[in-house]
């Protein structure tokens, strides 16, 4: 139940993609764009019963409140699905302990996919191992890990890291002074970046 995309980056996403799970009530927001879900998952709890009555997609009730409905979605792919790669849409805004719950899981949890998050105003990359990244000149970046024996090496950035450890806080708010920087990691353990992304004009 986070913020329905504005911008015309991730409303193209959703409008090309092959395959469509919605979090519980993120369908009622899919189904104002005249686009269904192909897998509802959740505790079922949010959608609208009209909603339901409407469509076609497949609703999957998973009733455990020790994970929230991302979660249960992403645990449910990784059993079900044989899935390289997953984009994620619409998981901050609204709700801020939403918010953070949401990102949080993708700290503590590892998933054999590789997940891409797309907001309004910028780009979630989940990595566990060497990655290039194409960034502007002067984009602003930030890298969070829970792991503190994780040990960073970047390029490309302006405070660069050198097989450095990182926490919550303290590896915010750099800057890329190419138009790629590349992370590397030692151990296999999630490392979550992100791009600040709002002058796009998409």
């Amino acid at each position: 139940n986070g913020s329905f995309p504005k911008k015309n980056r991730p409303l193209q996403i959703i409008n090309d993609a092959e395959y469509i799970i919605c979090c519980d009530g993120a369908a009622n927001s899919m189904y104002k764009t005249n686009k269904e879900a192909d897998i509802i998952i959740g505790d079922l709890d949010s959608i609208d019963s009209k909603y339901l009555k409407n469509v076609k997609s497949q609703t999957i009730s998973i009733e455990n409140q020790n994970d929230n409905d991302l979660r249960k979605a992403l645990n449910w792919i990784a059993k079900n699905i044989k899935v390289k790669k997953i984009t994620i849409i619409g998981i901050t805004g609204l709700r801020e302990d939403h918010t953070l719950g949401n990102i949080a899981s993708f700290l503590y949890n590892k998933y054999d996919f590789e997940i891409e998050i797309i907001t309004d105003t910028g780009h979630f990359y989940i990595i566990r191992e060497f990655k290039t990244i194409q960034t502007s000149i002067g984009q602003p970046i930030s890298l969070f890990c829970i792991d503190e024996k994780q040990r960073i090496t970047t390029e490309g950035l302006k405070y660069k890291l050198e097989n450095d450890s990182i926490n919550l806080y303290n590896a915010t708010l750099n800057i890329a002074e190419k138009e790629q920087i590349t992370i590397s990691l030692k151990l296999d353990v999630p490392v979550l970046v992100y791009l600040y992304c709002e002058n796009e004009k998409n």
